[in-house]
């Protein structure tokens, strides 16, 4: 799994993706207390995400200006008082027919298109 910007942006900590990035540029996020500046770093189950103490205020705005509280991916283990995000299973291994509450037939949505 990739440290990028949508998984910044998932958990809340940020905006938008634009300044996810912004903060893995800059050298604001850290995995396992290293500094990461490129956004193609590879996460593993048990990483570490987390940020530096100079943006904490930053990212606690953030948090209260969020839209509605956070539903967090279930690959995601976030802590919203220590800004810090765990790794908890792999994005693959994840079922997606869990986080969507409805079911889909993909041959009737094809039937629709062919039209």
């Amino acid at each position: 799994m990739f440290l990028n910007k949508n998984r910044l942006h998932r958990s809340h900590f940020v905006t938008s993706i634009r300044s996810a990035r912004q903060l893995i540029s800059h050298g604001q996020v850290f995995v396992n207390k290293r500094r990461v500046n490129n956004c193609n770093f590879i996460l593993k189950n048990g990483d570490l995400v987390e940020f530096s103490p100079t943006i904490h205020c930053l990212i606690e705005k953030n948090l209260k200006s969020s839209r509605g509280w956070p539903m967090p991916p279930k690959y995601l283990q976030i802590n919203y008082r220590t800004f810090q995000v765990l790794i908890i299973e792999d994005i693959k291994s994840t079922s997606l027919s869990l986080q969507f509450p409805f079911w889909l037939d993909f041959s009737t949505l094809l039937k629709s298109y062919e039209r």
